[in-house]
């Protein structure tokens, strides 16, 4: 095998030297002129002909595309001589005479501040209103594309011409060149780099011109020895780069492409502009851009395709599907098109019909800015030459870097079979092993020492892989079903064995966590039927696992009851010195298990929840807890007692031993705050598989993946908006945006099925239900989503099913109510008001009353955002309405507590009232509600106050989040109103540690509170 790939490799580098050897020799050659299949004697005397219009002195003074088509020094002219004359030079291999493009640079180098601004840049000669908005901007300003394309030639410059570049001088101009866009007061909001250097400007976001930018501040990046200046750039670049990827639009074909602006996402770029943002992002992806892994190189350049007509006769002014009748191009864009098909594809057949359109704009011996105009345009002749250069070029220098290529690699080619997997981003099993998910067929692949396996008898999703000499046993949940299965995967006959081991029908094991310990399979599961988690242990026998036993866990005392349970992660560590010994711990609870039975053990009652556990070769154990008083301590198992106390603001983790001691760090620098990131996801539920792919059959997507999935998200837009953060996660961002895009497309699959999104917890027949609290959460979330992937088919059309639904109620538990009646006196509502309620005789336990504050609110948050939002408002202001005047108040509470419930439900009934049939008598709920419950009430204050431009409130809800009273991601609301929350330094420690699922969108935030706070960047 590897003999083959060295011959094919020796073939390849070969093959390529003919090429190259055949190209020099006939350099000569009518029709190849070194080596470009399409340029001709006709072509040739293209080029010729525009040169020779050109000003021999000043090539890049003429008839300019601005004003009144004055006659001037035009940047980007001189720019399109310079390049379009180096790679004539470059393709001749250095015959050509350079005295032309030697005065186009050397005018460029000379005049990098035509302004007088003290500013090195490039612009346009003429004052410009670029946008139409009365704001005129003066002759020679700093025009971000201008620059980009000036810096383009002096890179040529530098790359095709190395021996005659004055390379000191070009890197000089371009260093102050860039240093404008090295400061973060050039971006957009948006992340992009502004259009021009004018204030006026900045309020524009355009994307041709930053990615143009961007690109070739990447490639300057690639001369540089300065880290410092490096680490700059790339900060930039890499900004400007992700939000090109957040605003990326599909076309009819699956290109990718981008309108001009945000402003005016409904136009597509035209040719030229097309072409700008396409050199920009691949000039980037080519030049090691961080993030080039976000971007389809395919995809991006398809889009080309929408600007021709089938046979590539015409070529339209914008993409083709764009308007009813296509208009040409106009010439410039028509130049800069050569440029790319000749540099990014190989032998292009739209080359030469392209040439052949241009004899449409001969006018004379030059061509026309239009088809059938008399207007000659000295830029646009540049730009074709620009074209016509490259497609004589381009074939050398592709050639030639594909032989380094080649080289490097031994030219073997990569099986690209991957493109139908979707790597699982974010989970890690074991060393060694990679996992993926097929997207044709959603069935599991794993990769281990040059094998994969296709596991494709169910489609599941693996939770956790455990190594047993020759073979894996894989923990994996069931797509749609959520059961259990145990497969057994040989690692030397690959031979694979299925076991089903989860034993319900309309129910299923929520897996925690699992250990294969002498000869024994423990897996601790959460048993929604009993409210309880489980142990279950089993033994092989006949190469089949057989139950041994079933152990009812004690609780994990969590304060909110059994329904919680599931939330603690869990801990299972065995003994190597006992004969069966297996340390479980979860929540506030430890136990042993020692083969038969469970021995639970005392614990100090400060603990509140286990955050890491080590133990070392002596059975010696130690935890990291977080305490009932939010702070972070060292416990001893061996002295039962809390043997170290953090401070509010230290972060510790990293608990380990050092020889006889424990050690740990704390959370200090960038680095370490990447480390925490994925140390704790890694170390999370499933071994950060969490719930992807799981059902909600018991709520659970709608409890905990929401809220992760919008951890993820609120992750992507703090990336895409907030430089700081940024520049800490900048690496993650491609495995975050791909976990992302998995989740949401199993998502989709289980909404298209049959149980859909529906729960049987809450019913108390455990039929199949709706519930408005869950469904708009859904809702909620599918719309942020499409905010950042907009072009998801997919998930467009789960949303316009799951929208309609939620919003008119349809097959929900709950129905819209109005308002006095038997379950809502006057004392709580007006005759007028809307609000929710759960009919008397259906199947949820509260039948007959109201719903609570924050099931209604949550259903409000989304409707308030539809065109039934006169509904939504009258919801959240009866809420609003009733905790202001909670105990007399004016204005919100001082802290966020209010009530849970509301109404009859508050007060309490009887069962001769007849107010219900599945709770005949009810004391009342008088109690608060729990901080989870106040934080959706908190984000439904926040919509309905920015529905009505009140902002009395704000400040108000910026304590609650600050102090912690309601979740830190409550703060993705309060950006809207520019407020940006200081937490506390309690408040990050609190919520910083990832330790259950549903906890994701608080650690972001607080890793973006500890971030500023370091940073001191509020």
């Amino acid at each position: 095998m590897i003999v083959r790939k060295w011959l094919i490799g020796c073939l390849v580098i070969l093959t390529f030297c003919l090429i190259g050897w055949y190209i020099h020799a006939f350099n000569s050659d009518k029709g190849m002129d070194g080596g470009g299949v399409y340029v001709t004697a006709d072509t040739k005397e293209i080029y010729q002909r525009l040169k020779n219009s050109l000003n021999i002195d000043y090539p890049g003074y003429g008839v300019s595309d601005y004003g009144d088509n004055d006659v001037a020094h035009i940047p980007k002219a001189y720019a399109m001589v310079l390049s379009s004359e180096l790679l004539q030079y470059y393709k001749s291999f250095g015959k050509y005479d350079l005295t032309l493009a030697n005065k186009a640079g050397r005018w460029l180098l000379d005049n990098y501040d035509l302004n007088k601004d003290g500013i090195a840049g490039w612009g346009v000669p003429i004052a410009w209103d670029a946008f139409g908005d009365g704001t005129v901007n003066p002759a020679n300003s700093e025009y971000t594309i201008t620059t980009g394309i000036v810096l383009n030639a002096l890179l040529d410059w530098v790359e095709l011409a190395p021996d005659t570049a004055p390379k000191q001088e070009i890197f000089q101009r371009i260093r102050a060149a860039i240093e404008p866009y090295l400061d973060d007061a050039i971006f957009s909001n948006s992340g992009l780099f502004n259009y021009s250097l004018t204030r006026q400007d900045r309020k524009y976001n355009v994307f041709n011109a930053a990615a143009y930018m961007a690109g070739q501040m990447q490639r300057f990046h690639r001369f540089l020895e300065d880290d410092y200046l490096k680490k700059r750039i790339e900060k930039v670049t890499d900004r400007v780069m992700l939000a090109h990827f957040y605003f990326k639009q599909i076309d009819a074909n699956g290109g990718w492409f981008w309108s001009y602006s945000i402003e005016e996402a409904n136009t597509p770029n035209d040719l030229a502009h097309a072409g700008y943002v396409i050199e920009g992002i691949l000039s980037y992806m080519d030049n090691q851009g961080n993030l080039a892994g976000l971007f389809d190189r395919a995809a991006i350049l398809k889009h080309l395709e929408l600007f021709a007509n089938t046979d590539y006769s015409e070529w339209f002014f914008l993409p083709h599907t764009y308007g009813s009748k296509p208009l040409g191009a106009r010439l410039y864009g028509l130049g800069f098109t050569l440029h790319i098909l000749s540099k990014y594809f190989a032998e292009d057949d739209r080359i030469s019909p392209l040439i052949a359109f241009l004899e449409k704009y001969r006018q004379g011996e030059e061509y026309s800015r239009w088809q059938n105009e008399k207007i000659v345009i000295t830029e646009y002749l540049t730009y074709v030459m620009y074209g016509l250069a490259s497609v004589d070029a381009y074939p050398i220098i592709n050639n030639t870097v594909f032989l380094k290529k080649a080289e490097q690699s031994g030219a073997v080619l990569e099986d690209d079979s991957y493109k139908n997997e979707v790597p699982i981003a974010l989970a890690s099993f074991l060393d060694g092993v990679k996992v993926s998910l097929s997207r044709s067929t959603l069935q599991t692949n794993i990769a281990f020492e040059g094998h994969k396996v296709l596991l494709d008898k169910i489609q599941a999703v693996p939770l956790k892989i455990i190594e047993d000499g020759d073979r894996y046993l894989v923990l994996m949940r069931e797509l749609l079903t959520n059961h259990l299965y145990l497969v057994s995967l040989n690692k030397l006959n690959l031979q694979v064995t299925y076991q089903y081991i989860d034993d319900y029908t309309d129910s299923f094991l929520d897996f925690r966590e699992g250990l294969f310990h002498q000869e024994q399979l423990l897996i601790v599961a959460y048993d929604s039927l009993r409210g309880r988690n489980i142990l279950k242990v089993f033994v092989e026998n006949d190469r089949e696992f057989k139950e041994k036993q079933t152990i009812e866990l004690p609780s994990v005392k969590d304060p909110a009851g059994s329904t919680y349970e599931v939330i603690p992660k869990f801990f299972l560590l065995p003994s190597y010195h006992e004969k069966f010994r297996v340390h479980i711990m979860a929540g506030q609870l430890y136990m042993i298990y020692d083969g038969h039975s469970l021995i639970e053990k005392p614990l100090v009652d400060d603990i509140e929840v286990f955050v890491e556990v080590i133990k070392n070769h002596h059975d010696e154990l130690f935890a990291l807890v977080k305490t009932t008083m939010s702070l972070f301590a060292i416990y001893d198992f061996q002295k039962n007692q809390i043997v170290h106390s953090f401070e509010y603001g230290d972060i510790p983790f990293n608990l380990d031993f050092y020889g006889n001691r424990v050690q740990y760090q704390l959370l200090n620098t960038k680095n370490d705050i990447k480390e925490l990131f994925i140390k704790d996801f890694l170390a999370n539920k499933a071994n950060g598989i969490l719930y992807l792919g799981s059902n909600n059959i018991e709520g659970w997507s709608a409890w905990a993946q929401v809220y992760y999935l919008n951890g993820l998200l609120s992750f992507l837009e703090l990336a895409r908006d907030d430089i700081d953060f940024f520049e800490v996660f900048k690496d993650y961002v491609i495995f975050v945006k791909r976990r992302v895009e998995l989740e949401m497309l199993l998502l989709t699959h289980q909404l298209n099925s049959a149980d859909g999104l529906r729960v049987r917890v809450f019913s108390v027949d455990r039929s199949l239900a709706t519930f408005a609290v869950q469904s708009s959460r859904f809702a909620l979330l599918y719309k942020r989503y499409l905010r950042l992937f907009p072009h998801d088919t997919s998930a467009k059309e789960a949303l316009r099913v799951l929208d309609n639904e939620v919003v008119h109620l349809t097959n929900h538990m709950e129905v819209l109510e109005k308002g006095v009646g038997k379950t809502v006196s006057k004392q709580w509502n007006s005759e007028d008001a809307y609000y929710l309620a759960w009919p008397y005789g259906n199947a949820f336990y509260f039948d007959g009353v109201p719903v609570p504050y924050n099931h209604q609110n949550e259903w409000a948050t989304y409707v308030i955002q539809t065109d039934k939002h006169e509904v939504a408002d009258s919801v959240i202001n009866l809420f609003v309405n009733h905790i202001t005047d909670y105990r007399k108040r004016e204005g919100l509470p001082k802290k966020a507590i209010w009530p849970y419930w509301w109404a009859k439900a508050w007060e309490g009934w009887s069962e001769q009232e007849e107010i219900s049939v599945n709770k005949p008598t009810y004391a009342g709920d008088k109690g608060d509600g729990w901080i989870s419950f106040r934080t959706i009430d908190t984000i439904a204050m926040l919509k309905l106050f920015a529905a009505r431009h009140e902002y009395q409130y704000v400040n108000q809800v910026m304590d609650f989040v600050r102090e912690g009273d309601v979740y830190p991601f409550v703060a993705k609301e309060l950006i809207s109103f520019n407020r940006v929350p200081v937490f506390l330094d309690s408040t990050i420690s609190r919520f910083i540690r990832f330790t259950s699922p549903w906890e994701l969108d608080n650690v972001v935030w607080s890793y973006f509170g500890f971030i500023k706070k370091m940073n001191k960047t509020y």
